[in-house]
């Protein structure tokens, strides 16, 4: 047939892709067009669909027509058997593509997927790096407290607050004695029974002996705990309830919100647990720097509990300010924590009232436990 359009299609040149669009290779031999290959996609319909299309639209090519020229077709003049053949399934709603197009098209897939893979290679390898780091210096620390460079104040019991065998009766309570201070951001002159208060944060290492012993469920984020490396580091992740259950457990409970400030600012209205200085690196563990992700909160943002020694209270308590966010008697948040700008101990650092709703800060909350004198 002259400016005829032949080819043939059989069962066998018919496929489905993987997003479930029928895909049709037509291999077109056109006369004085040459030979190529073409594909047809269009998701969500049959073949019997697919073979009235293609015979309303042979049927057009067999009549060449002047029409307006559409991208990539000649300018003007009268139309082969090919662009009105292709037209027409662009115009049912095909995608079309040449056997040249796809194998571009296939390229460039497999280059960004090549593109992706070597970034997800390059995370994973600064996660390594990062690991690797945080472990030499947790074992260079370690090191410097076997060779006694690191010195407790008198009256703790031990060394330092990670070894076999640490339990909570092993940890320190400081006595925090009767009397008048300033609280809250007004200074307003209160008075209190004396107490006593955990000398750090509750760790990791006492939740697990806690959860072993009583079967306990597990905190949020636990999953990140690697005991050799964070058994030092405080517990996050647990609910207000999670808290005074630990607490009460070893006959101890949650300080009310009055006493966790007399242990944290003393008795003259101080800012910070070591006084009104600015806060600095070297005296407590605070933001802004976000942890996002791939980041573990354990590995990349928490210290150690007996971290700071510069930024103890006035009754030597350790990271009252920053680190964990700290759970109080009536469900209050006190201390700051590792992610906020500023420790600062004469208000609540937003989290005033009773917290009721904690999804989105969990990886910030830890605790720690206090006592009645008897």
């Amino acid at each position: 047939m002259s400016n005829g359009l032949m080819g043939i299609l059989t069962m066998d040149m018919i496929k489905t892709n993987r997003f479930g669009c029928l895909l049709v290779a037509l291999l077109l031999t056109l006369v004085g067009c040459g030979g190529n290959q073409y594909y047809f996609t269009k998701p969500d319909f049959s073949q019997q669909q697919y073979d009235r299309d293609n015979f309303e639209c042979l049927q057009a090519a067999q009549q060449p027509m002047l029409i307006t020229p559409t991208p990539g077709m000649p300018a003007g003049g009268m139309t082969t058997n090919k662009d009105i053949y292709l037209a027409c399934f662009r115009a049912k709603g095909y995608t079309v593509q040449s056997e040249d197009e796809r194998k571009q098209r296939q390229q460039i897939a497999r280059a960004e997927e090549r593109a992706f893979l070597e970034r997800m290679q390059q995370r994973e390898r600064e996660i390594q790096l990062r690991e690797d780091a945080i472990q030499k210096e947790r074992l260079a620390e370690k090191r410097r407290v076997d060779q006694g460079k690191v010195q407790q104040p008198q009256g703790s019991p031990k060394s330092y607050v990670y070894i076999s065998g640490y339990t909570e009766k092993d940890v320190p309570m400081v006595l925090i004695p009767e009397g008048e201070f300033l609280f809250g951001k007004n200074n307003a002159a209160i008075s209190l029974l004396d107490f006593y208060m955990d000398k750090y944060e509750v760790t990791t290492q006492l939740y697990a002996a806690f959860m072993q012993a009583t079967n306990h469920g597990k905190p949020e984020h636990w999953g990140d705990v690697r005991p050799e490396r964070d058994g030092d580091k405080p517990v996050i992740g647990v609910e207000w309830s999670d808290a005074d259950a630990y607490c009460r457990y070893y006959g101890k409970r949650l300080p009310t919100e009055q006493e966790w400030e007399k242990a944290a600012r003393g008795t003259d209205g101080r800012t910070y647990p070591w006084g009104n200085t600015v806060p600095t690196k070297a005296l407590a563990n605070y933001g802004p720097d976000m942890c996002f992700l791939f980041c573990n909160v354990y590995a990349e943002k928490l210290k150690p509990v007996n971290y700071y020694e510069g930024g103890r209270s006035p009754y030597g308590i350790y990271n009252m300010a920053g680190n964990a966010w700290e759970w109080v008697d009536g469900k209050r948040l006190r201390g700051g924590n590792w992610l906020l700008p500023d420790p600062r101990l004469d208000e609540l650092d937003g989290a005033s009232g009773e917290i009721t709703r904690t999804y989105g800060r969990r990886y910030t909350l830890g605790f720690r436990c206090a006592k009645d004198v008897r």
